[in-house]
C-alpha cells in the first residue's frame, strides 16, 4: 500500500541522515532531523502536482519540465542547507548553481 511505502520511505531517509550526521556532514538533532525529513519527503513527493497546477498545460514542455525538476531539487538542498557542516558545506554554493532554475521563479509566480 502507499502508506507502507511511505513508512518504508521515511525510515530509510532517516537512516540516510542518521548517516549523513555521524559522518560529520550534517548537525541536527533528533527532533529536527525527523521535522526535515518530513519537509523533504513533502517536497519531493508533492512538487510534480504542485508544478503542474501553477504551470498551464500550454506552456509545459520536456524542457520546461526538466527545468521545473531542477527547481525542485534546488528547493530541497535550500531546506537541507542549514544543517550542512564539513565538506557538505563546502559544496553548498555549487549544488545551488547546478540545481538553480534561474528563472523558474518567475514561472511560478508571475
Amino acid at each position: 500500500s502507499y502508506s507502507s511505502f511511505v513508512q518504508r520511505s521515511l525510515a530509510q531517509g532517516l537512516q540516510v541522515y542518521e548517516g549523513l550526521r555521524a559522518a560529520g556532514l550534517i548537525e541536527v538533532g533528533d527532533e529536527e532531523m525527523k521535522a526535515l525529513l518530513m519537509n523533504t519527503w513533502v517536497m519531493a513527493a508533492s512538487w510534480a502536482s504542485f508544478v503542474h497546477s501553477m504551470v498551464p498545460a500550454e506552456r509545459r514542455d520536456e524542457e520546461l519540465d526538466r527545468t521545473l525538476l531542477r527547481q525542485g531539487i534546488y528547493q530541497i538542498v535550500c531546506l537541507e542547507a542549514p544543517y550542512l557542516r564539513g565538506d557538505a558545506l563546502q559544496h553548498l554554493a555549487a549544488m545551488k548553481a547546478r540545481y538553480s532554475a534561474g528563472d523558474t521563479l518567475e514561472l511560478l509566480f508571475p
